[in-house]
């Protein structure tokens, strides 16, 4: 009914608001840990750094998930794990060699030749298993809005 809709409307941007954030909050939970359990492990730093929240207010919110690992320079790296990189020459930043591991022995270097890594959109993956579960809350979200406004 229209007309219950403009009878609600003083309460139309609070009920939007309330439900906007129920559903992104849920969304969240769903995400999250489905992001963590894809994350590849190497040091466990990434996938311990997933963390979702929601910002903004009232109808200007949005879902913010990310991973805030960082090298031990302070760069975050996760975008580097999901898209890849080329082929680049790695040089020390606060010494004069670069210290590794390779072939059970530790090696030192003034420069290396990195030969890049393949992208890993693991984050794609995990959105593919939760986008069913998504589309449910957003239909879910959608009929307590219109039970809500439509309440006399």
């Amino acid at each position: 009914d229209p007309g219950a809709l403009r009878r609600g409307s003083r309460r139309t941007r609070p009920v939007l608001a309330a439900n906007l954030n129920r559903m992104l909050r849920s969304v969240g939970q769903l995400y999250a840990p489905v992001l963590r359990a894809l994350t590849p492990v190497r040091t466990g730093r990434l996938r311990a750094s997933t963390r979702f929240q929601v910002l903004g207010h009232g109808l200007d919110q949005r879902l913010e998930v990310r991973q805030g690992a960082r090298t031990r320079g302070g760069s975050f790296y996760g975008h580097f794990v999901r898209g890849g990189t080329r082929p680049h020459l790695i040089v020390p930043v606060r010494a004069s060699t670069l210290a590794f591991e390779g072939g059970g022995r530790t090696v030192f270097a003034r420069r290396v030749r990195h030969p890049g890594t393949r992208p890993n959109p693991y984050h794609v993956r995990a959105w593919r298993q939760v986008r069913g579960a998504v589309d449910g809350l957003v239909r879910q979200t959608g009929h307590r809005i219109m039970a809500e406004l439509t309440r006399r």
